[in-house]
């Protein structure tokens, strides 16, 4: 369940590559 959750923390980087959320920053 790693592949989806790198798969959108990817996407979310660069979306909110101000915000940073470290929720999901940690891994």
């Amino acid at each position: 369940a790693m592949i989806h959750v790198a798969s959108i923390d990817n996407l979310t980087k660069r979306i909110t590559d101000e915000t940073t959320p470290t929720w999901r920053g940690t891994y």
